[in-house]
């Protein structure tokens, strides 16, 4: 085996059938460029499961997959190992890999690309959904966790707050319902003990006024009767 210089390399027949390791170095390449295919064609291909003929000068028993290379070759040519004569005689199996990291790639880029197009068209821009804001117009949404809360108005004005800053807030609102509370049942006491006291009042007020009536009018009897005497002792003394 002809060896590179590489440690646990994979295996390769040259065109000469010399064994060697697969070379991937850049300093053993050239005419560098990017792979292109027909994925259409590539996914047309189909594999299968067979037995190798047990009349070969060979032994590899029981069920294998894979190609058949006479259908690749008129599909995929470039997956083909063709013999002197030209004819199909294998299939690439090592080059399967690259082949399918293309075609994952591309199809996780455009899947990618065509959900940004489809975002966008509801208003909503992919690249900044998770790095910078979103702006959506109208959510519904059951339960969120937020580390700072803020809002906007039509001013521009921002107003933001914090867990903690939004616990003193709830902690001093509490505190003033409760306070108001005590002070609105002083209150109502109050009133209640007034308007129990009302009528003894009225009841004191109605005695008073009933006893300055009752003098008054004794004092009033008093003189009519002094005034009555006093004409009796002259009517008298004229006699």
């Amino acid at each position: 085996i002809k060896q590179t210089g590489a440690l646990g390399c994979s295996l390769l027949a040259d065109s000469s059938g010399k064994i060697i390791c697969t070379p991937s170095s850049l300093k053993y390449k050239e005419n560098i460029q990017d792979l292109n295919f027909d994925v259409n064609k590539f996914l047309s291909l189909e594999p299968k499961t067979f037995e190798f003929k047990k009349s070969l000068d060979f032994n590899l028993p029981g069920k294998h997959v894979g190609f058949i290379a006479e259908e690749v070759s008129q599909v995929f040519p470039d997956l083909v190992r063709y013999n002197k004569n030209n004819e199909p005689e294998g299939i690439k199996y090592e080059n399967l890999p690259v082949y399918l990291f293309k075609l994952i790639k591309d199809l996780l880029q455009n899947f990618e690309s065509k959900v940004k197009n489809v975002l966008r068209n509801y208003g909503i821009d992919l690249d900044n959904l998770f790095v910078r804001e979103i702006n959506i117009e109208k959510v519904n949404i059951n339960q969120a966790n937020i580390k700072v809360l803020c809002l906007e108005g039509s001013d521009g004005e921002k107003i933001c707050i914090n867990k903690d800053q939004l616990k003193e807030i709830l902690m001093k609102t509490n505190s003033a319902i409760t306070t108001g509370n005590i002070t609105g049942n002083q209150n109502s006491n109050s009133s209640t003990d007034t308007n129990t006291t009302t009528p003894d009042t009225n009841n004191q007020e109605n005695s008073i006024n009933e006893e300055m009536n009752t003098t008054t009018q004794t004092t009033e009897n008093q003189s009519t009767q002094n005034y009555n005497q006093e004409n009796s002792i002259n009517d008298g003394t004229s006699n």
